[in-house]
């Protein structure tokens, strides 16, 4: 079979959650019934009051792709293609598919240990798409798989250079052959920053790891072996 249109589609469907940030709080003072009064039970009550809200919005994603450079992506899927074929043509497919305007997007690969392979860069600007998915091909497939090095590095990267205002996001793409514990514990200290951590099983993966971490992360987990 062909897994890399299914993996791609598992890409951008769980890209497609949030590319706007709100942050707002609301309040209500009540003018009628006038505070601490009381009434005659079964009398019909019309509460009266002013409802404020005060916050922020912006617009725009700062996303960082942590992608598995692990030795067990040279592992088959069939057709010809490896795991790591999948994820870079599902990452390369994503890229494509976003939108230039208010978008930055990193790379990030784990293995053994994490590395900032391209760091946050606009899809506007000549050349710029060009060198985000020369970065994606860049992968190597060697050594173990650390996600929570992955995640933390992704963190690293979104503190260091993300813009403020905009919707911080992650999309770790692994085979889950990881420590749960440890990538939880990352996952959940992003998201105590305000980051999501969007995670994309492929094909032969341990898909308990990763959905926990999204779940930790507040964000999505996509099988791509069912898309």
């Amino acid at each position: 079979f062909r897994a890399l249109p299914i993996v791609a589609l598992a890409f951008i469907s769980t890209f497609g959650l949030s590319t706007t940030k709100a942050d707002a709080a609301a309040s209500i003072t009540f003018t009628s019934p006038a505070d601490g009064s009381s009434q005659v039970v079964g009398s019909m009550v019309m509460p009266m009051g002013t409802a404020s809200a005060t916050g922020s919005t912006g617009t725009g994603l700062d996303l960082v792709l942590v992608l598995d450079s692990s030795g067990s992506m040279r592992n088959s899927i069939g057709g010809g293609q490896s795991r790591g074929d999948a994820q870079k043509a599902a990452a390369i497919a994503l890229v494509n598919g976003l939108p230039t305007s208010g978008t930055s997007v990193s790379i990030v690969e784990f293995d053994s240990d994490a590395n900032t392979v391209r760091t946050l860069l606009p899809l506007t600007g000549a050349g710029n798409i060009a060198s985000i998915i020369a970065a994606i091909n860049g992968i190597d497939e060697s050594g173990n798989t650390d996600i929570r090095d992955g995640i933390v590095e992704g963190t690293g990267e979104l503190t260091a250079n993300g813009t403020a205002g905009r919707s911080k996001q992650m999309v770790v793409v692994s085979d889950g052959f990881s420590s749960q514990a440890d990538a939880v514990a990352a996952a959940t200290s992003a998201a105590a920053l305000g980051f999501t951590v969007n995670t994309v099983a492929i094909p032969g993966a341990t898909t308990s790891v990763l959905q926990a971490v999204a779940t930790a992360g507040g964000g999505t987990f996509t099988d791509a072996s069912i898309v």
